[in-house]
């Protein structure tokens, strides 16, 4: 096994029952001593996905955004919008050569 560095990364997925509005993460690993690769990602965010359990799916933007908030601020009287598409671009940006 190659390995690149010290490393071990836990990657949280987030989803939600659309009916009730219960939610749920999914902690995954990436594969410790390897840098993690958007493939690796876009696999491990696939297989939480099919372990949800029925009725939840993945959350869409805004419903992650105001999720987050309320973890690092607690319960919020509003929700708050996101520009563009309520679904996640699927480009890879950050250290993107194209």
């Amino acid at each position: 096994m190659e390995m690149n560095a010290p490393i071990a990364f836990e990657m949280n997925v987030y989803a939600i029952e659309e009916k009730t509005g219960n939610q749920a993460i999914a902690k995954m690993s990436l594969p410790r001593g390897q840098y993690p690769t958007p493939d690796t990602i876009r696999d491990l965010v696939k297989t939480a996905t099919e372990s949800f359990p029925d009725g939840y799916v993945l959350m869409d933007k805004k419903q992650f955004f105001n999720a987050i908030i309320t973890e690092e601020y607690g319960k919020q009287n509003t929700t708050f919008a996101t520009p563009g598409s309520p679904d996640f671009d699927e480009n890879y940006v950050q250290g993107s050569d194209e």
